[in-house]
């Protein structure tokens, strides 16, 4: 990552491509991505301390755009209110955004 431009230099065509909306968001909020090829992707959202309070895994069988609901992907979300980090990761490739939940 490089850090003064905020992007990967690993993947720059699919660096900083997730979108959380709206944002603020509540269970039903949406977030989509570009997957750059298929297979498995691990869906993590983290609280300001690190702390992961919600992970599930997405298979990924062509690459492309993803739409998705939060409570479609997480199930019954318990989040707090606050800030959060969500991260998509595979093994090419990992983008993350900020969501405010409501």
């Amino acid at each position: 990552m490089d850090f003064q431009t905020g992007t990967d230099q690993q993947y720059p065509l699919f660096a900083s491509q997730l979108n959380i909306f709206p944002n603020p968001v509540n269970a039903s909020g949406n977030f989509s991505f570009n997957a750059p090829g298929s297979g498995s992707a691990g869906l993590s959202l983290f609280d300001l301390a690190g702390k992961k309070v919600a992970h599930n895994s997405l298979p990924i069988s062509t690459p492309g755009m993803r739409s998705l609901a939060l409570n479609q992907v997480f199930g019954n979300l318990k989040a707090r209110e606050g800030l959060y980090i969500l991260e998509v990761k595979s093994d090419e490739f990992r983008v993350s955004g900020k969501a405010i939940i409501e």
